[in-house]
């Protein structure tokens, strides 16, 4: 082994280390100071990586630095300075993109997106959190993680509904029915499917006015939620099939 290569490890050895420093870390302040440590010592391994001719390996370093900045997005947050949050949060997400181009890459792209979404629902700028569900809805396309994708559906569902982006409401439904539709999704997680298929058949019946295909949904939900025994919480969605038939 040469000196560069030594020095190499040594550098991703200590990344590693300072790294999980930074996540255990208490105070905003700890961790911003050793989330930059950290992307110190990856910038020096990044740099011999071509002069020991494993450039193979940079997509991985990166991954420290987007975890990084991540962290240090996240202390801002905690100490409510949305500003250098934001800037983090971007930084991370165009460092995410120089990664493995490997399913964590999708994880994290979802993730640093919803908190900059989460950031616009804050400040109550629905036309920035659009933004960010928007790019959530096709990194999320991406995840193999069924559930993990739909918890992100479920999220810019309810921001497309705030900014009235009926476009992306349809499009979002349409993809956390794809999932709910999977037998092992109703098997593994049967309530969550009965509480989609009820908030999907009130948006077809009041958004959409689409009776037939509410009732149809309604339906569903209750048998799902009688073969779990949530006999109360099934009664309530009867009665919202009652009243549409009364009508």
């Amino acid at each position: 082994m040469t000196s560069n290569e030594q020095r190499f490890n040594n550098y991703v050895t200590d990344a590693m280390a300072i790294y999980n420093r930074a996540t255990e870390a208490k105070s905003s302040k700890n961790i911003i100071r050793l989330a930059n440590k950290t992307l110190k010592t990856v910038e020096q391994a990044i740099k011999l990586a071509p002069i020991i001719k494993a450039k193979e390996k940079i997509g991985y370093l990166n991954e420290f630095v987007t975890l990084s900045h991540a962290l240090i997005a996240e202390a801002h947050y905690n100490n409510k300075d949305l500003k250098s949050a934001i800037e983090s949060f971007n930084i991370a997400q165009k460092s995410n993109k120089n990664t493995l181009g490997n399913q964590e890459t999708y994880v994290r792209d979802c993730y640093i997106l919803s908190r900059l979404m989460d950031i616009g629902k804050l400040q109550e700028n629905w036309k920035i959190a659009d933004k960010f569900a928007q790019k959530i809805f096709f990194s999320a396309k991406k995840l193999e993680n069924s559930m993990k994708a739909l918890k992100y559906y479920i999220k810019i569902r309810d921001v497309f509904i705030e900014s009235k982006n009926l476009d992306f409401i349809n499009k979002s439904y349409s993809e956390m029915l794809k999932i709910c539709k999977k037998k092992e999704t109703v098997k593994e997680n049967p309530k969550i499917v009965a509480e989609i298929y009820d908030d999907y058949a009130k948006y077809l019946y009041v958004v959409l006015k689409k009776t037939k295909n509410a009732v149809k949904y309604y339906k569903k939900a209750v048998l799902l939620l009688e073969e779990l025994n949530l006999k109360s919480e099934a009664q309530i969605i009867r009665k919202k099939i009652e009243e549409i038939n009364k009508k």
